[in-house]
């Protein structure tokens, strides 16, 4: 019988001869799991189903390392898109002095410097909004990698 380590997706991420405590499920993998293939299998709505349907043993680990770095990309798109946000706010609040300066401006003289600021926070705004865009359209780790979130 072997026990496995679940992972947040709910596939088995290691297999063990015995029961770990504190890091493997208190559930037996499926009769049919081997060392070999016990990576196959996910434990869904408290039962192991087959998470590679279709998928020959042989082929397994290919799959399961396709599955693997597609959530690997997944987890870091989700760890960049806060700072692409964050950077977004800086840059506006550092135009807040400018608001000021040219509501004083515009009041004093009749002028319409406010709208330009407002044209630049707007900028900064798309700018962020494409990052986004661009950050949910990569498809490869190395992709993911080195993408710049604060570089816009």
């Amino acid at each position: 019988m072997f026990y496995g380590v679940i992972n947040e997706a709910g596939y088995i991420s290691s297999i063990h001869d015995e029961c770990i405590p504190g890091l493997c499920v208190e559930l037996a993998l499926p009769e049919a799991a081997t060392q070999a293939n016990g990576f196959r299998y996910k434990y869904v709505d408290a039962a192991w189903t087959d998470g590679f349907s279709g998928v020959a043993d042989g082929d397994l680990m290919t799959a399961y390392a396709a599955m693997q770095s597609a959530a690997v990309i997944v987890e870091i798109k989700a760890q960049k898109m806060p700072f692409i946000k964050l950077e977004a706010e800086r840059q506006i609040v550092a135009t807040d002095w400018k608001v000021q300066r040219a509501t004083e401006v515009d009041a004093a003289t009749g002028s319409t410097t406010l709208a330009a600021v407002y044209t630049e926070r707007a900028a900064v705004r798309s700018a962020s909004n494409a990052k986004e865009t661009a950050l949910t359209a990569l498809t490869t780790f190395d992709e993911v990698a080195t993408f710049d979130p604060i570089d816009f």
